[in-house]
């Protein structure tokens, strides 16, 4: 399945604008994390960046799938569109 570079032009802008958006999140995100009980060498412990990650993942989640949704509804090739629902599904089970 060969992919047009239209297509690929149009995943990077994708790709860079999520990327922004993800970066305005972290910035309002809270400065401390939340503390837990135990130590970094503790098995289940969450460190301040594991869950800074973690928040900044669920923010990219909810901000790729209404695009996932406007790729679903608009896009012409049933390769694009197999392909987003492939990504939304992922997306919404993460």
């Amino acid at each position: 399945m060969a992919i047009s570079r239209r297509t690929l032009l149009r995943a990077a802008a994708v790709c860079l604008l999520l990327g922004v958006s993800a970066c305005d999140d972290a910035k309002r995100m809270a400065t401390t994390a939340p503390t837990t009980a135990g130590s970094a060498g503790d098995s289940g412990f969450f460190g301040g960046t594991d869950l800074a990650w973690v928040e900044i993942n669920i923010a990219m989640d909810e901000e790729l799938l209404p695009l996932l949704g406007l790729a679903l509804t608009n896009a012409s090739g049933a390769d694009v569109k197999a392909y987003a629902a492939q990504v939304r599904a992922s997306s919404e089970q993460e």
